[in-house]
């Protein structure tokens, strides 16, 4: 038997916001309801892990605990823009899948200007995302015949470009 105990009950494909930012992607095709796992045998549990008893081999959540032979944590990562001041006011995160459907919204209206897309330390979730939200800005504005009109920038800490990816 597979479980899989997630507090959420919908998997947003994350690696698609570059493409929700310049609508090429909507939000219903990078969605999907977990509880349709269920059907290729995973159990679902909607519950928040509380803690781990690896002694008993037991997993603490809110609605109760569950035993496994071997356990696979997969913990995520979690945004807290608010822990930096200004930057919900003032700036979108790329990473937060709310900022990243206004941002969509704020790019279908804008024409001219200056765009900066900041590392503000590594490493990076997504090594190449950067970067790749640079090279889709530019095309969504050459498709709008704007880029003329825009100036794009990437600010990074990086000595070199991508130098946290595999050399090979």
């Amino acid at each position: 038997e597979v479980v899989l105990i997630d507090k959420n009950d919908t998997h947003i494909f994350r690696a698609s916001y570059p493409y929700i930012m310049i609508n090429v992607r909507k939000p219903h095709q990078i969605r999907a309801e977990i509880s349709s796992l269920q059907k290729m045998g995973v159990k679902f549990v909607q519950a928040e892990v509380l803690g781990l008893d690896l002694s008993n081999l037991l997993v603490e959540t809110d609605i109760g605990s569950f035993t496994y032979d071997y356990l696979i944590i997969a913990l995520g990562a979690e945004e807290h823009s608010e822990k930096v001041p200004g930057l919900i006011e003032t700036a979108f995160n790329l990473c937060d899948y709310e900022s990243v459907l206004d941002l969509s919204q704020v790019l279908e209206r804008f024409e001219q200007g200056h765009i900066i897309t900041f590392i503000s330390e590594l490493p990076v979730i997504g090594t190449v995302a950067p970067y790749e939200i640079v090279f889709l800005l530019d095309s969504f504005f050459r498709r709008r015949k704007q880029r003329q009109n825009i100036e794009l920038t990437l600010i990074t800490p990086e000595e070199i470009p991508l130098q946290n990816s595999n050399p090979k």
